[in-house]
């Protein structure tokens, strides 16, 4: 009678034991889980930061092929001094101040005598200043000049098949020849 109490206590114990084990596994599996709530709400803020772009054409993402219709999540006010036309052409680019230098390809979607909207499949900083080449269509001499990046969108497309990202880019003209100048303006006002 005693060994059997003696063996129902021991086992009470073992059995209190592994509770205590069980709250303290359940305390921190729970803190875990906190923290993990915590990082996908900072994360779903700074997603929520971002101007995303949502296309209708995923297919047609390609930085080298002509820019989609797309849904504007946000807007920003219109602070434009001159005229856009609607252009897709490609554009080399090549972030300046950055080693090594390389020359990369871009799309434009609208030209104006002030600046560039360029489509690229990086992420590229505010501030940043782009050495660009761009050819206008029917014009066989290349348009050189330097952007400073004003405004950047990250642009977030999905289909059933695949999820592709790319960044937006605002880019003002800082150093043009005048008579480039000059040249986009034209071709902005004919195409009209």
């Amino acid at each position: 009678m005693i060994k059997n109490a003696f063996l129902w206590l021991k086992n009470l114990f073992s059995a209190q034991t592994i509770i205590k084990e069980l709250k303290e596994k359940n305390s921190e599996l729970e803190q875990e889980i906190s923290k993990q709530a915590e990082e996908r709400l900072k994360l779903q803020k700074e997603i929520d930061s971002l101007k995303i772009t949502i296309s209708s054409k995923p297919a047609e993402l390609d930085v080298h092929s002509p820019c989609p219709k797309e849904k504007k999540v946000t807007s920003f006010p219109e602070r434009r001094k001159f005229s856009r036309l609607e252009l897709s052409v490609d554009i080399k680019y090549s972030v300046i101040g950055k080693e090594p230098l390389l020359e990369k390809q871009g799309r434009s979607k609208n030209i104006s005598p002030a600046g560039i909207y360029l489509i690229v499949d990086e992420q590229i900083e505010l501030g940043d200043v782009l050495s660009l080449v761009i050819r206008l269509p029917e014009d066989d001499h290349p348009i050189q000049v330097k952007g400073v990046v004003r405004w950047k969108a990250f642009v977030w497309v999905t289909d059933t098949t695949d999820t592709r990202t790319r960044w937006d880019l605002g880019i003002e003209f800082i150093d043009i020849n005048e008579d480039d100048r000059q040249k986009i303006s034209k071709f902005v006002f004919v195409s009209f």
